[in-house]
């Protein structure tokens, strides 16, 4: 798209400040069913991956538990207006999208912790019933449902990582606390689906790709 009109000379640029944009899980997938890579993703698919300069503040709430392939994460790359923050969950369960929204709840109530931080001094006004009902979670009494998607699909376990021009940079990935919450909790459900049918059972929460990690991470409250 930014292709077909950076080719119309008629377009006029304005510069607009934007002081916040808040992400959830972004993918460059979109419904193709291969791994596209990050190649792809950056010659096809946008521009590139670094932010605007007019964009003050970005926060990109990013799954640990998406294991398919073609859901590999377009990250960001670093800046000092970037903040990405690693959550439990796969990529639906990241936006909410499942019956059983606890989980996105979680990055949910950090995302709008940090817009409420930014616009500290002119706060985005929301009905506040709704918005406990959308954001209120007990990491030590609620029920949370992680989902698997069952065989048959490729996957490859994520890597927690911070870019640079498409590569690692070596900085430590910031994780949420609520991870190792959930890494100690007896309340997490996992939701397994089979040809259509749903397997449901309780486990311990120890992401590989969080303890591969070895303690090289930031922790974010």
């Amino acid at each position: 798209m930014y292709k077909k009109y950076s080719k119309i000379s008629t377009i006029r640029e304005v510069a607009v400040a934007v002081r916040f944009l808040g992400i959830f899980d972004t993918v460059g997938a979109f419904c193709i069913p291969v791994e596209i890579g990050f190649c792809f993703q950056k010659i096809n698919l946008f521009k590139d991956l670094t932010v605007s300069a007019n964009v003050k503040t970005v926060v990109h709430c990013v799954s640990i538990d998406e294991n398919r392939k073609p859901f590999i994460p377009t990250l960001c790359n670093q800046a000092r207006n970037v903040s990405e923050v690693w959550f439990a969950g796969v990529h639906a369960g990241i936006g909410g999208g499942y019956g059983h929204p606890q989980l996105g709840r979680i990055p949910l109530s950090y995302m709008l912790g940090r817009l409420d931080k930014t616009f500290s001094n002119n706060r985005v006004a929301f009905d506040k019933v709704k918005l406990s009902q959308m954001t209120d979670y007990n990491l030590g009494v609620d029920e949370f449902h992680l989902h698997y998607h069952g065989d048959g699909i490729v996957k490859k376990r994520r890597d927690i990582v911070v870019l640079k021009d498409g590569e690692n940079s070596g900085n430590k990935p910031a994780i949420h606390s609520s991870v190792f919450n959930l890494m100690d909790s007896k309340k997490l459900i996992l939701s397994t689906t089979f040809d259509g049918f749903a397997k449901i059972e309780a486990i311990r929460y120890m992401p590989k790709s969080i303890t591969g990690l070895m303690g090289n991470f930031a922790l974010i409250e």
